[in-house]
C-alpha cells in the first residue's frame, strides 16, 4: 500500500509549525525538545490516541497531515479532542471535502456511492485495495466479519516510544485479548493465511447468516404478536370467523324477523338483554379468575418442588464429595477426645471398632441423580405449559373484561334512552351486527399472518443446510491456506538476517528462527544447544536487546510485506531505538542497526519511507542515494530550535 507522508502543519496558540518529510527523515537531539511529539501527532492525524505531553496540553490547537496515497494526494486535519477528521482529495476526478468519522458508525455512507465510513475506508479506497474481511470473535464460527482497520496495519508501521520495550505487537500473552487477536489477523493477511476465496467464503457465509438471522426475527416478532392476540394458526382464525358469521347470520336473521313482525307481542327492551348477557361475562370472569389462581397456585407448587429437587441434588453431591474426601482418612487419635487409639484388626474400625463392611460400589446415586433430572425436566415441562395456559386464560379474562365494560356502559346509554322495546331492541340488534362485521373483517386482515410466519421460519430452515455446507467448506480453505508456511518461513529467515545485521547480542548467522501459527511469536534457537536456549521478546532481560529485537521484527515484516506485494503501508517510524542503548557504551550496536535500516532503505526497502526519532544521530554512507531530511532539536534553544519554539516550559 504506497503510502508517503509529506508534510504536517501544526497550529499552537502562537506561532503554526511546518515539518516536511523525506525518504528518510531523522529527528534527533536533547528531551523535550518535542522529538517524539511529531511523530505522536502523525498518528493522530491518522486515527491514533494522543497522549499530551504539558506543552501539548497547553499550546496545542490542531494539526494537518498531508500525504500522498497511490499517487491521491490526501490532506486530513484533526482538532484536538474530537473523534473526527476533515479531508480534502479527490475521487474520481472530483475534488472531495469531508468529514468523516475514526470509529464505524451504523452503516453512514460519509461519501455517497463510495462506502466509505471511516478514515481507514478512505485510506483503503485510495489506495484501491479492497479491506481485507476478519471474524470478529475468533472463537465462534458464527461471528460476524468486519473490516480490518488501517489502525492495525499501523501497529506494524509505527514503533511508539512509550511500548517500543514493553510489548511486541500486542501479541504477547499479557496484551489485551481483543487487540492480540486483530494483530494475529495482521500477520495472517501479510502472510498470505488470508487468501481471497477464504474472504468470498466468509462474506457470503456472513450474509447468509444475517439474512437468516433477520428471517428469524422477523418470525419471533410476529409470532409474539399473535401469541399477544391468542392465535396460534391460520386455522385458529377461521374458526373464529366462522363461529362470527354464525353469530352475525343470527343477528341478522333476527334482526329481520323483528323488522317483518309488527304484530303486538312483548318484546323485551334491549337494556334487559344486555343486562342477562353482563351477567354471564361476570360469571366468566369469576370463573376465570378463579381458575388463573389455581393456576399460579400449581405453578408456584411446581417451582417450590423443583426448587427443593435441585437443592438436594447439591445436597447428595455434596454428602458423595465428603464420603470420598472422609474416607481416606486414617484416624490416629481419638476425634472427639483426642485420646490414642486403640490398636485395631484390619477389619475393625480404628475410631469405633466395629467390623467395616466394605460398601459394594452400587449405581444408587447415579440412578437418584438420573431420577432427579427427569423429575426437574418434567417440572419445568409443566410450569412452562401452565404458563402458557396462564397467560391464554389472562388474555380471555383481559377481553371478558373489556367486553364487560363495553355492555355495562351500553346498559347505561339504554337507560338513559329509554325508547320502545321493539326500537330498543333493533337498535341493539344493529350494533351487534356491527361490532361482528368489524371483527371479521379484522380477522380476515391477520388470517395471512400466520402463514407469513410459517413461511419465514422455512425460509430460515432452507437456509440452514447451505449455511453448514459453506462452513464446512470455509473450515477446508482455512486449513489449506495455513499449510503454506513458505511465507512464514521467509519471515523467519528475513528475522534472523536482521537480527545479525544490526549485531544483537548472541545471535549467530548459524542460529534459527521458529515462527508458529497462531500465536506468531518469534524464537531464536541457538545453534550450539538447540531448543535448550531459545530467545524470545518475553525472556530478554535487557530493555535495550527487547527494543533491537522488535524493530528488526519490524523490518522483516516489511520485508516479507515487499516480497508477497502484500498491502502494507509503505511506511515505518521508529521512535527511539536507542531507548535503553547508550551509543557510546554500545556504538557497535547503534551503527550497526542504522546502517541496516540505510542499507533496506536504499535497497529492498526502497519505496518504504522512514522517519527516525532518537538522541543521537548517524549519518548514512556517502553513497546513500535517498532523500534525508535530519533536523536537529533542542529545548530553548534559537539554533536548533524545538518543535514550539516560543515553550519555555520544562
Amino acid at each position: 500500500m504506497k503510502i508517503k507522508l509529506n508534510n504536517l502543519e501544526m497550529s499552537f496558540k502562537q506561532s503554526r509549525e511546518t515539518i516536511n518529510f523525506g525518504g528518510v527523515t531523522y529527528f534527533y537531539g536533547q528531551m523535550g525538545a518535542g522529538k517524539t511529539s511529531i511523530v505522536k501527532i502523525v498518528d493522530y492525524c491518522l486515527g491514533g490516541k494522543l497522549e499530551y505531553s504539558p506543552a501539548l496540553q497547553q499550546e496545542f490547537i490542531s494539526s494537518t497531515l498531508t500525504l500522498t496515497v497511490c499517487d491521491e494526494l490526501l490532506s486530513i486535519q484533526r482538532v484536538k479532542d474530537t473523534e473526527k477528521v476533515i479531508v480534502r482529495t479527490a475521487i474520481n476526478g472530483s475534488s472531495i471535502e469531508a468529514v468523516i468519522p475514526l470509529s464505524p458508525t451504523p452503516s453512514r455512507e460519509v461519501i455517497p456511492g463510495t462506502e466509505i465510513e471511516t478514515l481507514s475506508d478512505l485510506i483503503y479506497h485510495l489506495s484501491g485495495v479492497i479491506p481485507p474481511k476478519v471474524r470478529r470473535s475468533k472463537k465462534s464460527d458464527d461471528s460476524k466479519i468486519q473490516r480490518l482497520s488501517i489502525r492495525n496495519l499501523l501497529w506494524y508501521c509505527y514503533l511508539d516510544q512509550d511500548h517500543i520495550d514493553s510489548n511486541f505487537f500486542n501479541l504477547d500473552e499479557t496484551s489485551d485479548t481483543f487487540k492480540k487477536l486483530q494483530s494475529r489477523d495482521v500477520l495472517r493477511y501479510i502472510i498470505g493465511f488470508h487468501q481471497e476465496k477464504v474472504t468470498e467464503l466468509e462474506i457470503t457465509l456472513q450474509e447468509l447468516r444475517d439474512e437468516r438471522r433477520e428471517l428469524n426475527s422477523a418470525a419471533i416478532t410476529l409470532d409474539s404478536a399473535l401469541d399477544e392476540l391468542g392465535i396460534e394458526s391460520t386455522i385458529t382464525i377461521v374458526d373464529k370467523i366462522l363461529a362470527l358469521e354464525k353469530e352475525l347470520e343470527k343477528e341478522v336473521s333476527d334482526l329481520n324477523e323483528l323488522k317483518s313482525n309488527l304484530v303486538e307481542s312483548y318484546v323485551p327492551h334491549e337494556s334487559e338483554t344486555l343486562k342477562i348477557k353482563a351477567r354471564y361475562l361476570a360469571t366468566e370472569i369469576d370463573a376465570l379468575s378463579d381458575s388463573i389462581l389455581d393456576v399460579a397456585r400449581v405453578i408456584e407448587r411446581d417451582s417450590e418442588h423443583l426448587n427443593e429437587i435441585k437443592i438436594l441434588k447439591v445436597k447428595v453431591k455434596r454428602d458423595r464429595s465428603a464420603r470420598e474426601v472422609l474416607s481416606g482418612i486414617a484416624y490416629e487419635t481419638c476425634p472427639c477426645c483426642t485420646m490414642n487409639l486403640l490398636a485395631r484388626k484390619l477389619d475393625e474400625c480404628a475410631v469405633c471398632g466395629q467390623i467395616q463392611v466394605k460398601e459394594v460400589e452400587d449405581e444408587s446415586a447415579l440412578v437418584l441423580e438420573a431420577d432427579a433430572n427427569a423429575r426437574i425436566s418434567d417440572l419445568k415441562a409443566s410450569i412452562a405449559n401452565h404458563n402458557k395456559q396462564l397467560k391464554t386464560m389472562e388474555r380471555r379474562l383481559f377481553g371478558f373484561s373489556k367486553e364487560k365494560e363495553l355492555v355495562d356502559r351500553d346498559v347505561e346509554e339504554s337507560l338513559k334512552e329509554y325508547d320502545s322495546a321493539f326500537l330498543s331492541t333493533v337498535l341493539g340488534k344493529e350494533k351487534s351486527k356491527l361490532s361482528i362485521e368489524e371483527k371479521i373483517y379484522s380477522l380476515n386482515k391477520l388470517k395471512r399472518l400466520p402463514d407469513k410466519v410459517n413461511a419465514l421460519k422455512k425460509k430460515s430452515n432452507d437456509l440452514t443446510p447451505e449455511i453448514s455446507e459453506l462452513a464446512g467448506e470455509l473450515k477446508i480453505c482455512r486449513e489449506e491456506a495455513e499449510k503454506d508456511t513458505s511465507n512464514l518461513k521467509k519471515l523467519e529467515d528475513e528475522f534472523l538476517k536482521c537480527l545479525v545485521g544490526s549485531k544483537m547480542p548472541g545471535i549467530k548467522s548459524s542460529d534459527t528462527v521458529e515462527i508458529h501459527s497462531p500465536d506468531f511469536l518469534p524464537e531464536v534457537i541457538d545453534s550450539n544447544i538447540g531448543g535448550l536456549a531459545t530467545t524470545s521478546f518475553s525472556n530478554l532481560s535487557s530493555g535495550g536487546k527487547k527494543t533491537l529485537y522488535k524493530c528488526c521484527f519490524a523490518l522483516a515484516f516489511h520485508l516479507l510485506a515487499k516480497k508477497t506485494k502484500s498491502n502494507l503501508p509503505s511506511l515505518l517510524i521508529i521512535d527511539s531505538p536507542m531507548k535503553n542503548i547508550s551509543e557510546r557504551e554500545n556504538k557497535d550496536q547503534f551503527t550497526s542497526f542504522l546502517n541496516l535500516i540505510y542499507e533496506l532503505a536504499d535497497g529492498p526497502l526502497s519505496n518504504t519511507q522512514f522517519i527516525l526519532v532518537d538522541k543521537e544521530f548517524h549519518a548514512p554512507p556517502e553513497d546513500f542515494s535517498r532523500e534525508i531530511v535530519s533536523r536537529h532539536m533542542q529545548p530553548n534553544s534559537k539554533v536548533h530550535p524545538p518543535l514550539i519554539p516560543y515553550y519555555q516550559g520544562h
